[in-house]
């Protein structure tokens, strides 16, 4: 059985203030719970990227009728890669979080930044060309959750209608790669932008 905390106890944990190991984390064995996280995040994944190729080929549908099977082939060898992917990043992190708990007997922040530089060989599972969605996918998220801490920390303040601001930017970048910059931009984000805002 698993050993619930308090919320108080939470916020000592985060500050590295109280003491915990495994049994605070999850129920039985490390890799008995590393199995389960490797079942989860596989089924988990395949429902998220199966879909998601499925759609995305659907713009080629060129080579749907042209080369069907090697068409399905190529979906379900990307669907398998991503799912990958991301059962990789879910259970290193895991598998790192469990190994500092049992050696230091903290979860506190260092736990965190090793978890997350834990996930970085899952990324070299997918090809070269997916790897810069990744980034663009992670650096969003990355400058958000700054930006936060910053706002903890009184080093920071919410400034009105940025966020409008920065989607107009992040607009106008686009639509310059989109139609100045054609070799800069993927050729499905080009056709989308342009099916939707004429070419110039």
């Amino acid at each position: 059985m698993a050993k619930p905390l308090t919320d108080d106890q939470l916020i000592q944990v985060a500050r590295g203030l109280f003491t915990i190991n495994c049994e605070n984390l999850h129920t039985g064995p490390c890799t008995v719970y590393w199995l389960k996280c490797l079942i989860h995040s596989v089924l988990f994944s395949l429902k998220l990227y199966v879909p998601l190729n499925v759609i995305s080929s659907l713009f080629r549908i060129k080579s749907w009728l042209r080369q069907p099977l090697r068409t399905l082939i190529s979906v379900a060898k990307a669907s398998a890669r991503s799912a990958a992917v991301l059962t990789g990043m879910v259970l290193f992190a895991k598998m790192t979080i469990c190994a500092y708990v049992t050696y230091i007997n903290k979860a506190d922040s260092w736990a965190m930044v090793l978890a997350s530089l834990g996930v970085i060989p899952a990324t070299f599972i997918e090809s070269p060309a997916k790897i810069s969605d990744f980034s663009l996918y992670v650096m969003p998220r990355f400058f958000d959750a700054f930006w936060k801490y910053l706002k903890r920390r009184g080093l920071a303040q919410t400034v009105p209608f940025f966020q409008v601001l920065l989607f107009s930017l992040c607009s106008g970048v686009v639509s310059y790669a989109a139609f100045c910059e054609e070799d800069t931009i993927k050729p499905t984000m080009k056709k989308l932008w342009q099916k939707f805002f004429g070419q110039n």
